[in-house]
């Protein structure tokens, strides 16, 4: 912890950084860091969590341990995920959970909070998980929440529906319908994933016919707008 803290420190220190407040004294709390502008967010946010000596546990691709690094983000509750194996996030999460990558900086039973970012494969494999292999040892009430994709150059909120998102509640079966544009960060069991990888096939057919008619037309114009 003292080594982790020093570390978060020094980096905000050297970086123009000044930390203000104290660690929450709560036994939950919900860390942000924001905005997301870029992915300068991360370190700083693990920058602050260290110095506040919050234990803090995520996940990498094992090629950011590497020298010089990979002591450094070990220190700072890294976990590097050999993509090159036959395994995937999830078989990863039960060895974590098993101890088997080492010491656990977070225990996966005192996770009350799961933010699932990726691929609509990946997302949907930690749903289903959440109640097979992992369900021993995650806590019952534990809430799961998916980072769903959406059109980037859209953002109009709630304008063209190329982001429309079918939910299905999971005790009821109602059906309903959200636009991700919108809300991005959804229910994890609502969502409808056969629906998304649909609508994420739809939206690449959208993007490269935009793509074909943008070439098109540059090809068509005069020498120096083609080449702008």
């Amino acid at each position: 912890m003292r080594t982790r803290r020093t570390l978060g420190r020094s980096f905000l220190s050297l970086t123009g950084w000044t930390l203000e407040g104290e660690a929450p004294r709560e036994k939950r709390v919900v860390m942000i860091a924001a905005p997301h502008t870029s992915n300068w967010d991360f370190p700083f946010a693990m920058a602050a969590a260290a110095a506040l000596e919050l234990p803090m546990a995520w996940m990498g691709k094992h090629t950011l341990f590497q020298r010089p690094w990979g002591a450094l983000l070990r220190a700072l509750g890294g976990i590097p995920i050999d993509r090159t194996k036959h395994h995937n996030i999830v078989q990863a999460m039960v060895a974590y959970a098993e101890g088997r990558l080492g010491e656990a900086a977070v225990p996966l039973p005192a996770v009350t909070r799961i933010i699932a970012i990726g691929s609509d494969r990946m997302m949907h494999a930690v749903q289903q998980a959440r109640h097979g292999v992992l369900a021993p040892h995650l806590t019952p009430s534990h809430v799961a929440i998916g980072s769903i994709n959406s059109p980037m150059q859209c953002m109009m909120k709630e304008v063209c529906a190329q982001c429309l998102q079918r939910h299905v509640d999971p005790a009821t079966g109602r059906e309903s319908f959200v636009f991700t544009c919108f809300n991005q960060d959804q229910e994890l069991d609502r969502v409808d994933f056969a629906n998304l990888r649909a609508r994420l096939r739809q939206n690449s057919v959208q993007e490269k016919l935009a793509d074909l008619w943008l070439a098109h037309v540059l090809a068509q114009a005069p020498a120096p707008l083609a080449h702008v």
